[in-house]
């Protein structure tokens, strides 16, 4: 079945040239002009080719969108269009899957480069850049999905590439195998975007590239991103980026900095993403940072947190569970606490 389908799949490929490069058909007898004592010529007898020719066009209209799409022999941006007639949760998983492939195929992860440089579909650049960053994440053990020279070259792309969507694209390639580190050049890229580009969502992911590895050079950028950009979910990324970096005497700062409590609840969801990380002083602060945080949802995150610190922080667990006035969240807290570390899904019992 599998190369009947490919079978059908080549023949639509090669049709669809055929139905470009062949010659315009002949005028018909109503509208040609025939010499009055010439005789009418009998028809011609159906060729062998015409007949298979509607046999594989039927046999294609059997073929589902979905695999027409996946494995079809057009190039990737044609194929990429013909997936917007699919459910989403079949576009979604035809984009993994052709990012599954181009961590094996070089040509593929090529041919997604050559899209980032001459798409110009914001909607095809953005699936475009899920794709490249799907490969990349899939590929830390291997050989790597683009070469440094290859990074380099989409450089002016990440900095001034229109529209956004594209330079969303270049960053996931620049960002390139999470087992690689950012060399220097990309840590100094990536700062420039930081502080200058005018999009926030394209600040954003220069910050997830950042929070993915060690980037002690792009901290000062981080900051400087986080206190030009507006209140929002880019600005929020930014924030658990920097607070992924940075020791608790420079995060503790941000509280004293924090204008508001909205600011104030920002920099605890961010830090709550990565409170196992810090070594010491956090826990002498953490009940008054718990205390003057008004989102519930940010208090529970930051209790969560918590339950991944090793050993069990039981005495600080309970200090926190005696400040949450929320009836509901505080009995999940203790529930929790009634509970063995070894036992117990904390996110089940905190979330469902």
């Amino acid at each position: 079945m599998r190369a009947l389908l490919l079978s059908a799949l080549a023949f639509a490929a090669g049709f669809l040239g055929w139905r470009v490069a062949a010659p315009a058909p002949p005028l018909s007898r109503a509208a040609a002009p025939v010499a009055a004592s010439a005789p009418e010529a009998p028809p011609l007898p159906e060729a062998a080719e015409a007949r298979e020719l509607r046999r594989r066009l039927a046999l294609l209209e059997t073929v589902p969108l979905r695999d027409l799409v996946r494995y079809g022999n057009e190039p990737l941006g044609d194929r990429m269009r013909r997936a917007r007639g699919l459910a989403e949760s079949e576009r979604r998983e035809t984009l993994r899957d052709w990012a599954r492939f181009a961590v094996y195929d070089r040509a593929r992860s090529q041919e997604m480069l050559a899209l980032v440089r001459v798409e110009e579909d914001p909607e095809i650049l953005s699936w475009l850049a899920e794709m490249i960053d799907l490969a990349c994440l899939m590929k830390m053990n291997l050989d790597a999905t683009y070469t440094d020279e290859e990074k380099r070259g989409v450089f002016p792309l990440a900095l001034s590439g229109e529209p956004p969507e594209r330079r969303v694209a270049a960053l996931r390639v620049i960002g390139g195998d999470r087992s690689e580190g950012l060399p220097s050049e990309v840590q100094a890229l990536l700062s420039d975007v930081l502080r200058g580009d005018p999009e926030p969502a394209v600040v954003a992911v220069a910050a997830e590239e950042i929070e993915q590895r060690y980037a002690p050079d792009t901290v000062e950028a981080l900051l400087d991103a986080w206190r030009r950009l507006p209140s929002g979910e880019p600005r929020q990324r930014v924030a658990r980026a920097y607070a992924k970096w940075v020791k608790w005497a420079d995060l503790k700062q941000r509280f004293a900095e924090a204008r508001g409590p909205l600011e104030h609840d920002e920099w605890a969801r961010a830090w709550a993403a990565h409170l196992s990380f810090f070594e010491e002083g956090w826990d002498k602060d953490l009940p008054s940072i718990y205390g003057g945080t008004g989102d519930r949802d940010v208090r529970r995150s930051l209790f969560l947190a918590l339950t991944n610190v090793h050993p069990w922080r039981r005495d600080l667990m309970r200090e926190v569970a005696g400040l949450e006035a929320d009836a509901d969240l505080k009995d999940r807290y203790q529930r929790v606490l009634a509970s063995e570390p070894t036992k117990i899904d904390a996110y089940a019992t905190l979330y469902k």
